[in-house]
């Protein structure tokens, strides 16, 4: 695909395939979830902005769930373990809703 791995996809290189539960599923999300967040995570744009308004990409979400400055009420790491809940969350459910829709469940 061109992308250079970044954090998510090095690990997903290494796991991938055992959390997708084959191959094929692994490919797809490859290219459906991880590649484009490793293109934002290494600065590409993937999408013609025709207006000025910027999309907001999954990466926002993580990103505004960082405490701010102000927020002296919030742990980094209590908000931190709160993204991977969702990350994992946001993970299963594209392994299932891609082995459901190309492979009628089966990944191989």
């Amino acid at each position: 695909m061109g992308i250079e791995y970044s954090s998510f996809g090095l690990v997903w290189k290494k796991f991938g395939k055992i959390l997708a539960g084959g191959d094929q599923v692994a490919k797809i999300l490859d290219e459906r979830l991880v590649a484009p967040v490793d293109a934002f995570d290494n600065g590409l744009d993937l999408v013609e902005n025709k207006y000025d308004i910027t999309p907001y990409y999954i990466q926002h979400f993580f990103l505004a769930m960082r405490p701010t400055w102000r927020e002296e009420n919030l742990n980094q790491d209590e908000m931190f373990l709160k993204c991977v809940e969702t990350a994992k969350v946001i993970l299963a459910r594209e392994t299932i809703q891609v082995g459901d829709m190309f492979f009628g469940g089966r990944s191989d």
